[in-house]
Order: structure tokens, then C-alpha cells, then sequence
């Protein structure tokens, strides 16, 4: 696609897509704030509800506001990812991904990781990386021998396993 976008959450808790640039002057969304469910562009203040409706423009005369839209895009949020439709007309029905669970899971972690995502998954796959690394914090840590290596390709992906003598299990999905 090569399109930026901005994601907000509003006081719904609903995560909104819209575009990346206020239709006035350009500015990026993500620097303006969030009223509400409705998100307002830094440059001039416009705000916009989360439908993508422009609702107040300071300092422009009264009615223009209702000329003005940003792109909105449908979202939904499953198993703690955002996912949004791009797509003309109504989104086709969301494909219900198996929820991941392995048997014995003794620690699940989720976290932010403002990094690469390519990078970060890569890294993780590398047991060696993650034994010496890693060594000194987390359910890693003086962990040095390696785990047997387990990969089994789903509908939905790839689900990656690393088990340890000691009955760790690491699940990446």
C-alpha cells in the first residue's frame, strides 16, 4: 500500500483509523489530540469525529465544517491486534483466526517493542541470540542450553515452539 495512517483511541476504548494528513493544511494526525471519541488536527484545531466528519473549525465561518471529511477506515480488534478495511463499500466478514494456546503455557507475555517487527521476530526465532543476550533478565535468563524446535504451519500463520529441558515452553506466533 505505501500509505501512512494515524490510530487513535478514543474514550469508547474503540481503536479509529483515519488518514495520516488533515484534509486543511496537511498536518499529521497522530500530533493533534484526542476529544472524546473525536480527534482535533494540531495545525488549526479542526476536529474531526470518529465517523470522519469535520465538526468545529476555529476562526472559519459557520457551516463550512460540514464541506469537510478525513478518510476513515472500518477497524477491528481480535486477539489484541487492530486490524482495518482499505477496501470500497463494506468489509467482506472478518475470518475468525484460531485463538493461539499451547498446553502447559506457563508464562504468556505481550508487550510494546518500538522496533522493526521483521528484526524483532527474526531475533526471537534465534535461540542462541536469546540464550546469550538475554542472559541476564526475563524467563530466559541462565538458561543455555537449547530447546528443541518445534514449527507447525496453520490456516492462519506460523505457530513456532521452543521447548527446554525444564518443560519451558516459548510459543511465537
Amino acid at each position: 500500500m505505501s500509505e501512512d495512517f494515524a490510530v487513535y483511541r478514543g474514550e469508547s476504548g474503540h481503536a479509529q483509523v483515519i488518514d495520516y494528513r488533515c484534509p486543511h493544511r496537511g498536518a499529521q494526525m497522530h500530533l493533534g489530540w484526542v476529544e472524546g471519541d473525536d480527534i482535533r488536527c494540531v495545525y488549526h484545531g479542526w476536529k474531526f469525529e470518529c465517523g470522519g466528519q469535520c465538526i468545529e473549525q476555529p476562526a472559519e465561518e459557520a457551516g463550512f465544517a460540514r464541506k469537510v471529511r478525513i478518510g476513515t477506515y472500518p477497524t477491528r480488534e481480535y486477539l489484541g491486534l487492530v486490524f482495518a478495511y482499505f477496501g470500497e463499500g463494506a468489509p467482506p466478514p472478518f475470518p475468525p483466526y484460531p485463538a493461539p494456546a499451547a498446553e502447559g503455557l506457563i508464562e504468556n507475555q505481550t508487550q510494546f517493542v518500538p522496533c522493526n517487527w521483521l528484526q524483532c521476530f527474526e531475533n526471537s526465532m534465534d535461540e542462541v541470540h536469546v540464550a546469550f543476550v538475554h542472559r541476564t533478565g526475563g524467563s530466559h535468563a541462565g538458561i543455555y542450553d537449547l530447546p528443541e524446535i518445534g514449527a507447525e504451519e496453520t490456516d492462519w500463520g506460523m505457530l513456532r515452539t521452543g521447548t527446554r529441558g525444564n518443560d519451558v515452553r516459548v510459543s511465537l506466533h
